[in-house]
C-alpha cells in the first residue's frame, strides 16, 4: 500500500478520499485486493454521506457475509 495516500487518507476527512482508496483496494490496484479494508473505508465514507461508498460498503458486507457463511 502507498504509504503516502495512506497518510493523506488518515489526516485529510475527505470522504471522498476514503472511498476512492477503498475502490482501489477493493479491485486489487496497489498489486492485491484487501477487501476488508476496503470495507472499512467504505464504512467511514458511507457514514460520512458518500452515496457511492453506501452502495458499495452494501455490497461488500453480502459477499463477506456470504464467504463467511460458506
Amino acid at each position: 500500500m502507498d504509504h503516502d495516500m495512506t497518510i493523506k487518507v488518515k489526516y485529510s476527512g475527505y470522504s471522498l478520499t476514503k472511498y476512492w482508496k477503498g475502490y482501489y483496494l477493493q479491485n486489487g490496484y496497489y498489486g492485491r485486493k484487501e477487501p476488508k479494508e476496503a470495507l472499512k473505508l467504505f464504512k467511514a465514507a458511507a457514514d460520512e454521506g458518500v452515496p457511492d461508498a453506501k452502495l458499495s460498503y452494501a455490497i461488500e458486507s453480502i459477499k463477506l457475509a456470504m464467504v463467511i457463511r460458506n
